[in-house]
């Protein structure tokens, strides 16, 4: 079958797309970047003829468009207040507290079935198939618990592999949104002398540090670590990178992979376009991972 007739079959613009929004409904976006910008700019445009439409996000990285149309009309309800979230949290944001872990979890069985699901996508390959590129933590248990799905297509969007549910398939939406937005970015936090005295300058060879994302972070890195090694790291953003290259950043130290990271991509990665053969390989190479982890 010739995937793109049907691509071009649901290929609507935004306005078309926020149509199917009505008053009461619960709307998803998915994690972060892969959030919705085209379509919420759109359902701002139908202030005037909706009620009560519910909002629900993990980390808004994009301006909350419908919020500053009526966050009256409008309500927003994030897993994670940061970026845009935080704008808003005392003018009609709700904060739903959750683990990340159980996210997936949380949005198939504990809350309240999705009307709409918008996500922004990778472009689509020659098989139909688009990858969910960064957000992909909850994004398939979002979509299965739509009823109506709806992909911005982005080719700025990274394609990331997996074994599962990285992906989903043409035939599986409803609507296809063509876009072309930047994908936001964290930009590098400026440092201040008075950050810089509060961080303990004597930091242990093989010492722990868990870091972020802000200023205080930067320094850490940036300064009080460059001249040591052997240093371990808990991270939400990866910011050691120029670390790992120099070496500063090892893991020559760690004896205890008790609760490691699952490095898949440094291990094995999978063809531009897998097929069945490399997702079971895939799939073996995984479980022998887990073997020798447990």
């Amino acid at each position: 079958m010739d995937w793109k007739q049907e691509y071009a079959k649901k290929l609507v613009t935004a306005d078309e797309a926020a149509k199917v929004v009505k008053s009461g409904n619960w709307i998803e976006y998915a994690f972060g970047v892969s959030g919705s910008d085209a379509f919420d700019k759109a359902l701002a445009k139908r202030k005037d003829e909706l009620e009560d439409v519910k909002i629900r996000c993990d980390i808004g990285a994009y301006p909350h468009y419908s919020m500053e149309a009526s966050n009256e009309i409008f309500t927003w309800n994030s897993w994670h207040v940061a970026g845009h979230d935080k704008t808003w949290i005392n003018k009609g944001l709700y904060y739903t507290p959750m683990k990340f872990h159980e996210l997936p979890m949380m949005t198939a069985k504990d809350c309240v079935p999705n009307n709409v699901f918008v996500v922004q996508v990778s472009a689509m390959d020659k098989h139909g198939y688009f990858s969910w590129g960064v957000g992909a933590p909850s994004a398939m248990a979002a979509f299965e618990n739509a009823q109506i799905r709806i992909l911005e297509v982005n080719p700025k969007m990274p394609r990331v592999l997996g074994g599962g549910q990285e992906c989903i398939h043409i035939s599986q939406v409803d609507y296809v949104i063509d876009v072309d937005n930047d994908l936001p970015t964290i930009p590098d936090n400026p440092t201040n002398e008075t950050d810089t005295k509060m961080i303990y300058s004597d930091t242990a060879k093989s010492g722990l540090e868990q870091i972020g994302s802000h200023s205080v972070d930067a320094i850490i890195v940036s300064e009080q670590l460059s001249d040591s090694s052997g240093k371990g790291f808990i991270e939400s953003v990866t910011q050691v990178n120029p670390f790992i290259a120099s070496a500063l950043v090892s893991g020559l130290d760690k004896d205890d992979f008790h609760e490691a990271t699952e490095g898949l991509g440094v291990l094995m990665q999978l063809p531009e376009n897998p097929g069945a053969e490399d997702a079971k390989q895939f799939l073996e190479k995984l479980r022998e991972i887990e073997r020798i982890m447990s």
